[in-house]
């Protein structure tokens, strides 16, 4: 275009040509600006990731009854409390030691440094008497009525034993075991056979019930 323009007006011609071409350079920055922007998706803000401890607030049942061995009993106390040692401080913890009657107990209460240290000392007990499985538990949901947890922990009620002795009164004890709902596990330490009534009271709860015969074992299935 500038060869054929007469020499006057090349100039102009020239300052035109520069003038369309920098004003479309400048439409087409714009426009491709328009165009990422439209294709950007916008990240969400990155949510804080809270880490949680889940717990339950137990009642621990131990038999304490002479049918379990040294060995059994000093695995039953370290899987007991190495689980209170993962559990935090403010999740709640109840002891009952049983043979055919209520050995000893220490009610529900908040998992403070003194406590814990009362629950290794009784845990301690030596084993003495025969099994009774009805007066452990009557003594479990007495603790839970007397002295709900305060949190927001769901409740439990675990028994160890190596027992396989029947229930007394085991409709009344069935009966119970529904209307109180706690989930109750029952965990045998020498794969000793679990009855079919205390079966039944486990599973009316939504507990669970197995056999075990070693400390990793036991440890795992609490």
């Amino acid at each position: 275009t500038g060869a054929m323009t007469p020499n006057g007006s090349r100039k102009k011609q020239l300052f035109i040509i520069l003038a369309a071409v920098a004003m479309t350079f400048t439409v087409g920055c714009v426009s491709d600006l328009l165009y990422i922007q439209g294709h950007v998706k916008k990240l969400p803000k990155q949510e804080q990731k809270i880490t949680t401890v889940q717990s339950n607030n137990i009642v621990f049942l131990l038999d304490k009854s002479t049918s379990l061995t040294t060995s059994q009993d000093a695995e039953s106390q370290k899987a007991i409390l190495s689980i209170i040692d993962t559990m935090p401080d403010d999740a709640c913890v109840g002891i009952v030691l049983f043979h055919h009657e209520i050995y000893e107990s220490l009610p529900i209460s908040p998992l403070t440094p003194a406590f814990r240290s009362q629950i290794k000392t009784v845990l301690s007990r030596p084993l003495s008497g025969a099994t009774n499985f009805e007066l452990p538990l009557r003594e479990a949901w007495q603790m839970f009525d007397k002295n709900p947890p305060n949190n927001n922990y769901s409740n439990s009620i675990i028994m160890i034993t190596d027992g396989t002795e029947p229930l007394s009164n085991a409709d009344h004890v069935l009966a119970t075991a529904t209307r109180y709902g706690i989930p109750i596990s029952t965990i045998s330490v020498s794969n000793t056979y679990i009855r079919d009534d205390l079966k039944q009271v486990v599973t009316s709860t939504g507990g669970t019930f197995c056999t075990t015969s070693s400390y990793d074992e036991l440890a795992s299935q609490i």
